[in-house]
């Protein structure tokens, strides 16, 4: 392995991780291009079996930085790069992956309310799950629209909701309980558990899961950090 190529530091645990120079530039900033970073992690978060990835950070590096373009992922570093200072670059800081959010929630105890998409191509589109009981379960698609649809979208920060799926749609049924059917929210409330619902004993099946397709995020600037999110 090449002491140049920048390779995968776990930040604590797994999925959730930074880029990292070996021998002594192993505190040295490792700079992308702006507009490189999605595609990148995406494709870290699933060689380390952390599904997709839920959000990624940088700040602006600076004038002489060194800038790693046109790189390739393979074992556990990126490879293949050509080196460049200066540019439209961003010092990457940090990567979640989903399983991490996941597990996060699972210890906290957060996680009775919480919700995500699944089955999808990116966190703001697929299948909706809920988690109740030490269970991700699903939502039935009666009366699923979508009022019901935005009220997931908001509390996922994924925008707003542009379609609503049911039974035939786009994502792949899913398993386990099925948490709430008859769903009948205004599109105000916090999480799905605050609309008027049938609970218990759905009469339906996985094969009517609902689930919504979000209009994502964009890059939001925070106090000179960026940090992308999936579209």
């Amino acid at each position: 392995m090449s002491s140049g190529d920048p390779y995968i530091h776990s930040l604590s645990v797994k999925c959730r991780w930074t880029l990292r120079m070996r021998g002594n530039r192993s505190g040295a900033a490792v700079a992308l291009p702006a507009d490189s970073p999605d595609v990148l992690v995406e494709q870290v978060c699933r060689d380390l079996g952390c599904g997709s990835v839920y959000r990624v950070e940088g700040t602006g590096s600076p004038p002489d930085a060194r800038c790693f373009h046109d790189c390739s992922y393979r074992d556990g570093r990126l490879q293949n790069c050509s080196q460049r200072v200066g540019g439209n670059c961003t010092v990457f800081t940090e990567a979640i992956c989903v399983a991490e959010v996941d597990r996060v929630l699972v210890r906290s105890g957060s996680g009775q309310q919480a919700a995500r998409l699944a089955g999808g191509p990116d966190r703001c589109a697929g299948r909706v799950e809920l988690w109740r009981d030490g269970r991700w379960g699903t939502v039935c698609d009666d009366r699923w629209d979508l009022r019901d649809a935005q009220v997931v979208c908001a509390q996922l920060g994924c925008g707003s909701a542009l379609s609503a799926t049911g039974q035939g749609g786009s994502f792949p049924p899913g398993r386990g309980p099925v948490h709430l059917d008859e769903l009948n929210c205004t599109g105000t409330e916090e999480n799905l558990w605050a609309c008027p619902a049938a609970r218990g004993e759905p009469d339906c099946g996985h094969k009517e899961d609902a689930g919504v397709v979000c209009s994502g995020n964009n890059v939001i600037i925070v106090e000179g950090t960026r940090t992308w999110r999936d579209e």
